[in-house]
């Protein structure tokens, strides 16, 4: 929820996210992606947010693939 609420992108287009197209910025942490219609975006997130989803992160190369285990697990 709060990457989709800085990022201001649709739920497909986070759910896609990848950690292989993070780059780090004067802090703050950049998704490069594809959105609707081929446009290229750019989702920007701060430390804290990033640090929470790298806890998190898995073998998988999707930033939510914890999300779908702890959906199951629950």
């Amino acid at each position: 929820m709060k990457v989709t609420l800085w990022t201001w992108g649709r739920r497909s287009e986070v759910a896609a996210l990848t950690w292989e197209n993070v780059r780090q910025v004067n802090g703050e942490y950049h998704f490069d992606y594809v959105g609707k219609w081929g446009v290229r975006k750019w989702a920007r997130i701060p430390k804290a947010i990033h640090d929470e989803l790298a806890a998190i992160r898995t073998d998988s190369a999707f930033v939510f693939a914890a999300y779908i285990q702890q959906l199951r697990t629950y």
